[in-house]
């Protein structure tokens, strides 16, 4: 039901929880100190919960929270347009190594002519492993695109699943070797962009693919729902106002964005209404009364271009991590961190135990339900 699908619906039921564990089914709990955590959305409901449910936690710790994305009055004031996502995509590939970003955008233009002709989209087919062969190149393209798009943002210093460490330099390896073979042999390059993709997707050994893509907004945006819940999200709270160039291009339409949002969800994007509601740059500016908020970003994180980057607020810092991809802090201490990862870690504690800390000092002081010297 759409009613109950909502980030105001959802904050009031995590308010809800733990007032009731609090109350009913913890023992000796209820004067216990709550901290949130959450990493991207889950950084921004962190953000909202503690500005909305300031009774309920005493303090968040918001990673990678792309607020100002959602914020787009204040784009202009704070340097930020329709292409800064995807600008820090391309950045990333640029600085791993020199060629990468031409190296991939001359694959998506050779998946593209490839698959002009049947003949063509045959061999495509059996290069990226395809269950069969597609009736046009457009899919194949937007399935190579999404994957290089995201992997950014999962650019961690080590191995998860089928993904390498550090996946972007692994990429750009991949690709840049598939070109300089590309003279003598003609499928290298495609050959090299399947590779990239099979790791990506995770696609078991043997196992065929749909070699489907989104396309579409950078980021996610509208779509069917078997593209998962975010689809129906855009359409109705977090609808990303993003176009694309370097790889591939892509332009913005909010016209286009709502007859989409009808068409699979019957509903119509309310684009201004998280800004409204919750404050949007007004947060990251101190001037929404938030406090006890630690905000996050790692630089490798195209997310991050939406996130509060400097610190305006005693009681809010902020954490930059030049090395971190997306609401890397959050995840489990590893061998392989980047030692800016690790001290960002060591901070974020230090200001929670202090929290902690505070509330305690203050609860000391509560006697038969009155504060005392």
């Amino acid at each position: 039901n759409a009613l109950y699908l909502s980030t105001e619906q959802a904050l009031a039921d995590y308010a809800t929880l733990l007032t009731e564990l609090k109350t009913t089914i913890l023992e000796n709990a209820a004067s216990c100190p709550v901290i949130s955590f959450g990493g991207s959305y889950g950084g921004t409901l962190t953000t909202y919960f503690r500005l909305k449910y300031p009774q309920v936690v005493i303090g968040g710790l918001a990673a990678s929270a792309p607020i100002g994305y959602y914020a787009n009055n204040g784009w202009k004031s704070h340097g930020l347009d329709e292409y800064t996502w995807i600008d820090i995509v391309n950045k990333v590939y640029r600085e791993a190594e020199v060629g990468c970003l031409d190296a991939l955008s001359e694959s998506v233009n050779l998946i593209r002519q490839t698959g002009e002709s049947a003949a063509g989209r045959k061999k495509l087919a059996n290069i990226f492993h395809l269950c069969k062969p597609l009736d046009q190149a457009q899919p194949l393209v937007d399935y190579f695109t999404d994957a290089i798009e995201t992997i950014p943002q999962e650019n961690y210093p080590y191995p998860i699943g089928t993904n390498p460490a550090w996946p972007v330099n692994a990429t750009c390896r991949i690709i840049l070797e598939g070109k300089s073979r590309s003279t003598t042999d003609g499928d290298a390059l495609l050959n090299a962009a399947a590779q990239i993709t099979d790791f990506y997707y995770s696609r078991l050994p043997k196992a065929c693919v749909t070699g489907q893509g989104q396309g579409g907004i950078p980021g996610g945006g509208p779509g069917p729902a078997a593209w998962g819940g975010w689809s129906y999200q855009s359409c109705t709270e977090t609808l990303h106002q993003f176009s694309a160039r370097g790889l591939r291009t892509f332009k913005f339409s909010m016209n286009a964005a709502m007859r989409q949002c009808e068409r699979y969800f019957n509903v119509t994007p309310r684009p201004n209404w998280s800004e409204l509601h919750f404050g949007g740059y007004a947060i990251g500016d101190g001037l929404s009364g938030i406090s006890n908020v630690i905000f996050s970003n790692g630089m490798l994180d195209p997310w991050h271009g939406g996130g509060f980057l400097s610190q305006t607020m005693e009681s809010c810092p902020v954490f930059i991590m030049e090395k971190g991809a997306h609401h890397l802090d959050l995840r489990g201490s590893h061998p392989s961190d980047p030692p800016g990862v690790t001290e960002t870690r060591k901070s974020e504690r230090a200001v929670m135990e202090g929290w902690i800390h505070k509330y305690a000092q203050s609860a000391n002081k509560l006697v038969n339900g009155k504060h005392v010297s």
